[in-house]
């Protein structure tokens, strides 16, 4: 039998996947974990939250909703407007938050909420 081993990003999803209840707090942990690294000197993060980029009241909506773990065609259907249109969202909250991918954005947006970060 063949062992299998698996990337901190593919432990992350399928951690989400067994505990989607618990889904903000393993992104909290995982949003943690990233900033707890940057510090000791791992990947640079460029966070554009320094600069006061805020995010409008529907990039706000459409966080919301990738918070909770829904699909684009979810939040397009939610929020009554073209898939498009949530891409090119999405890919403004990524850019205003400095963000990789939509599982990061959703880290540091739960970490703002909640007043970790600024």
């Amino acid at each position: 039998m063949q062992k299998t081993t698996h990337s901190l990003v593919e432990w992350f999803f399928l951690c989400c996947k067994i505990l989607y209840d618990r889904v903000i707090i393993i992104l909290f942990l995982f949003a943690y974990y990233i900033l707890v690294k940057n510090k000791q000197g791992g990947n640079e993060m460029n966070y554009n939250i320094e600069y006061g980029m805020a995010l409008t009241p529907q990039e706000g909506r459409v966080i919301e909703y990738i918070c909770k773990g829904m699909t684009n065609l979810q939040i397009a259907d939610a929020l009554n407007i073209k898939l498009t249109t949530v891409k090119a969202h999405i890919a403004s909250i990524l850019y205003k938050y400095g963000a990789k991918n939509r599982v990061h954005a959703a880290s540091i947006h739960t970490m703002k909420k909640k007043g970790l970060i600024e």
